[in-house]
């Protein structure tokens, strides 16, 4: 649980050192790709979108703390955090196993 903890921490701090400004997107498909929509999107993939293995990397997604980073494939998750973190809005997963957050829910729609 500590470690857990501590990874969380450490990815609050990413998220919110690397998306930088612009509108949020809502209702809206990424373009797959690694490099597809990094730092110039306001779009990102949800997590079945990441589960595809088609979205793999890292997304702006628009407002400052909002995006998401995406690495899976073939149906799994092996980490996701998607969402804003200025509101603690989204979701984060690693290894198939929900840290926080509802999978179900679109990520895109945190503003």
């Amino acid at each position: 649980m500590r470690r857990t903890a501590i990874y969380f921490v450490l990815l609050v701090a990413l998220v919110m050192c690397v998306f930088g400004t612009a509108s949020a997107g809502v209702n809206c498909t990424p373009s797959p790709g690694p490099s597809a929509n990094n730092n110039t999107g306001t779009c990102f993939p949800t997590p079945q979108e990441c589960a595809t293995g088609n979205y793999n990397g890292v997304y702006n997604g628009g407002p400052y703390g909002r995006g998401a980073v995406c690495a899976g494939g073939s149906g799994h998750i092996g980490f996701y955090a998607g969402g804003n973190a200025n509101n603690a809005c989204g979701v984060i997963i690693v290894a198939d196993t929900t840290a926080t957050g509802n999978p179900a829910d679109d990520p895109n729609l945190c503003a």
